[in-house]
């Protein structure tokens, strides 16, 4: 073969590795994008579901302060009521309808049903604090099963944290792997190249 035809060959394997490295780096970004995505919207779940938590042990508080205060000051009343209600829409607000795709689907199926329990302890405590300044006795005969209630969410909440942050930490491990793929598959591809 000639100098012109060697020179073709190896501009032509260029062009190739060229094109080969190209579709290995969008295969793999576009990998690396919905991994990080993932992980992203793993990282929101779990911010929710913490926020929800706190909302919940809020609750707790503001329940057991309606209860004292419905003893012998009905006048605050209106105040403590409004308190609870706007605990309640936070707690509410920070809890998803629908099983979000970014976990597994028994996870986000687990955390519908969690959520639901929410949603019932919420009104639960909505409930509890109207009873404590117009029916003292009734509310306090609540407060038992409604801190019952509160304590399993508790443990419920905290086992769903672990399996979330399981969940996360999985993500980001396959993102990092991923990129070290991705790395040396293209090192590979370049080198096949040089030495072609």
């Amino acid at each position: 073969m000639n100098i012109w035809g060697k020179m073709m060959v190896s501009a032509g394997g260029a062009v190739l590795a060229t094109m080969l490295v190209g579709a290995v780096g969008l295969f793999g970004m576009e990998k690396i994008d919905n991994a990080i995505d993932s992980q992203a919207g793993v990282g929101s779940i779990l911010k929710q579901h913490m926020a929800a938590d706190l909302s919940r042990a809020k609750l707790v508080n503001q329940i057991e302060r309606a209860l004292r205060i419905g003893r012998m000051k009905r006048d605050e009343g209106p105040a403590v009521i409004e308190s609870v209600k706007t605990d309640v829409e936070a707690l509410l607000g920070s809890l998803t309808e629908q099983a979000p795709t970014a976990v597994p689907t028994e996870l986000g199926q687990e955390l519908v049903t969690q959520h639901g329990a929410m949603k019932s302890f919420a009104a639960e405590a909505a409930t509890l604090a109207q009873l404590a300044f117009s029916d003292n006795y009734k509310a306090n005969q609540g407060l038992d099963p409604f801190l019952a209630s509160s304590s399993d969410l508790a443990q419920r909440m905290a086992q769903l944290s672990d399996k979330l942050e399981a969940v996360g930490e999985a993500t980001a491990e396959e993102t990092a792997s991923l990129k070290q793929t991705l790395m040396m598959a293209m090192i590979v591809v370049v080198l096949a190249a040089v030495g072609g």
